[in-house]
């Protein structure tokens, strides 16, 4: 059975085949996710969904926000959500 049942993740990446991709597969898994292509997006994505979302992936260089003013941003809110900064940039 999927493995995410019951996740609901928002995933912020500015790639949108990226986002797409993995947005697709982590539905497979079970989860529902919400997707973000900036930080500002991520950020109001998050506030409209807050009382749902118990996962965050954030891409760390994003546009308008960098994943990690996203991510503190959110923890001002919701200090023990869990995060998750990825980065496909060395």
């Amino acid at each position: 059975h999927p493995q995410l049942l019951g996740f609901q993740i928002l995933f912020a990446e500015d790639d949108r085949l990226i986002a797409s991709s993995i947005r697709e597969e982590l539905v497979k898994e079970g989860a529902k996710v919400w997707i973000a292509h900036d930080g500002e997006e991520a950020i109001e994505v998050f506030k409209s969904n807050r009382d749902q979302i118990n996962l965050v992936i954030l891409d760390v260089k994003m546009p308008k926000k960098s994943g990690l003013i996203v991510m503190k941003k959110i923890k001002e809110v919701n200090a023990e959500l869990r995060m998750i900064l990825v980065s496909g940039h060395e």
